[in-house]
């Protein structure tokens, strides 16, 4: 029964310190993030739900601040915690594409999507490298898998509308643009 109270008692702090570090995300003040992301990390032991958590948010906040090789290896330690968070995956990704190994990269968005097949950011990120890459046609079935599964997914309009232009598709590049632009930043369209 302690035990349980005292992981209880774990997931409380570390929820509570995520929230804050998410929060002083929001408002740029990234050192501030990692102060909270490493009080929460120092929170929550292993067992706890979610302990993964703020290493891959301190790896997202690293990789903000440039500091990609640091980035790597606290979204590694929250991999090693739970090897079946896609954020992590995307996370690691994402820290990959910034150092200019977007082979490696594509391994973590594949891995993201294997995990969760409906994640629409992997989709997009694979998109992304995949264009970086020159490969257009396939960076596109990314995207439209991406929008199949979130419509009001603004980026993906934008990425598509980018590679479509790189295709030299200008009509439907234009297309991606005006529906982008009919998109909220964080909102979904209505139903029709």
């Amino acid at each position: 029964a302690s035990t349980e109270i005292l992981r209880r008692k774990s997931a409380t702090v570390l929820r509570r310190q995520i929230v804050r570090a998410e929060r002083d995300v929001e408002r740029k003040d990234y050192e501030r993030s990692l102060t909270e992301y490493d009080r929460a990390i120092a929170a929550a032991s292993k067992d706890v739900p979610g302990a993964e958590i703020p290493w891959y948010g301190k790896g997202a906040t690293l990789i903000l601040l440039g500091r990609y090789e640091e980035a790597l290896r606290a979204i590694d330690r929250a991999l090693d915690i739970n090897p079946r968070n896609e954020v992590a995956w995307v996370n690691k990704g994402n820290a990959l594409t910034r150092m200019g190994q977007l082979l490696d990269a594509l391994r973590c968005f594949n891995a993201a999507i294997k995990v969760n097949p409906m994640y629409e950011v992997a989709w997009n990120n694979k998109g992304n490298a995949l264009a970086r890459l020159g490969k257009h046609d396939e960076a596109l079935r990314c995207y439209e898998r991406a929008l199949g599964i979130d419509p009001g997914y603004r980026g993906a309009w934008v990425n598509m509308g980018f590679v479509l232009t790189k295709l030299g598709r200008f009509d439907e590049a234009a297309s991606c643009a005006d529906h982008a632009l009919r998109l909220e930043r964080g909102r979904r369209p209505e139903p029709a």
